[in-house]
């Protein structure tokens, strides 16, 4: 990863979201922003998941000095002011912890002072952690983003709602693209619509209707789908066989959004994770060494460097099969140590269940 910025004047911004709760967002989130600091960038992430925000308790912070409550609640306040400080050089937080009902249904004018103000932070890439779903704060974040990384856990109603995820911020895209036409805004309405009467099923159909009243907006909308740059990560996964839900993914987007995804890793399950957030305290930092924290500094740098390269108008990136097919080796690896260390796991919970006596009865120290 590069440790110098890309552009002077504002951040790189990557969104992390999904369309499930519990897949693992705030630790993957939390974790790459470790993992980009460590490598020397200047990052700030910022907790957006204002239904249940808990990125601050991963750093160790209890009840954080400030959070983006007060920052909603003080009409002239800066975004920069409400930065609270990591055990890690190089990363700040911004916090939303509390409930304050307010921020489930952002105002308009609140959203776009937030995007405005992340847009002068001073760093080199902000990372918004966001919450589950497909609200209109959730998408209008997620859209905002210069990337945006997609975290699901390789089960069907996750990956399904994960497109639902995508699809939502797809149109969301074109709704505020094309606000000022009505004829095509009302078009978009209908096409969303299932069996709608124009026969529109995928994003290839929408583009041949819209064609039909303007080719600017039609080859806008064909030029936006190429750009989106979405990147998957697969958490909490059992076997490399999960890796088919993926492709099949993939395979969903191009088919109805017209997007390609791009493969950024898979994360296996390990109990070495819970027990780090329950030690509050990034898995990167607690066990750097551990499988987990060596695949997730993997994905950091993977998804930095597509970024980047397609930022820059690089070579357009591999498919998302040959992405896969590249970390296929990496991936088993990865499968067979994690198993390892969660066999190591279980006998070491085992040995907890005998009593100092009965371990001298066989011959062990307690």
């Amino acid at each position: 990863m590069t440790q110098h910025k890309l552009t002077s004047c504002q951040p790189l911004i990557v969104g992390i979201g999904g369309g499930k709760g519990g897949v693992g967002k705030s630790m993957v989130s939390s974790n790459l922003a470790v993992q980009y600091a460590l490598a020397g960038l200047k990052v700030i992430i910022i907790d957006l998941d204002f239904g249940a925000a808990n990125l601050h308790t991963i750093f160790g912070l209890r009840q954080p000095p400030k959070s983006l409550g007060d920052y909603f609640n003080s009409p002239r306040s800066q975004l920069a002011n409400y930065l609270v400080k990591t055990n890690v050089d190089g990363l700040q937080l911004v916090p939303s912890s509390g409930f304050v009902p307010e921020l489930a249904n952002l105002r308009h004018q609140q959203r776009v002072k937030l995007v405005n103000h992340i847009k002068t932070l001073d760093c080199d890439l902000v990372l918004l952690d966001l919450g589950a779903g497909s609200s209109l704060n959730v998408v209008d974040f997620f859209s905002m983003c210069h990337a945006g990384i997609v975290v699901a856990t390789p089960e069907p109603t996750a990956v399904v709602n994960a497109y639902e995820f995508l699809k939502n911020v797809v149109y969301r895209i074109f709704f505020r693209m094309l606000k000022n036409n009505k004829h095509l805004t009302l078009l978009l309405k209908q096409s969303i619509k299932p069996n709608n009467a124009l026969g529109i099923r995928t994003i290839a159909d929408l583009i041949r209707e819209v064609r039909k009243h303007s080719e600017w907006a039609a080859d806008t909308i064909e030029d936006v789908c190429n750009d989106l740059c979405f990147h998957l990560v697969f958490n909490q996964a059992r076997k490399t066989s999960d890796l088919q839900l993926g492709t099949k993914l993939n395979e969903i987007c191009r088919k109805y959004l017209g997007i390609q995804l791009n493969f950024s890793g898979m994360v296996f399950f390990s109990e070495e994770v819970p027990a780090c957030v329950y030690k509050m305290c990034p898995i990167s930092l607690a066990a750097p060494d551990s499988v987990t924290s060596k695949t997730l500094k993997s994905i950091a740098a993977t998804t930095f460097n597509r970024i980047a390269r397609q930022l820059m108008d690089e070579n357009a990136p591999d498919s998302f099969d040959q992405q896969i097919a590249r970390a296929g080796h990496s991936i088993q690896t990865d499968f067979e140590r994690n198993l390892l260390t969660q066999k190591r796991l279980q006998k070491m919970r085992e040995r907890q269940y005998l009593t100092p006596a009965a371990l001298e009865m066989v011959g062990l120290e307690s």
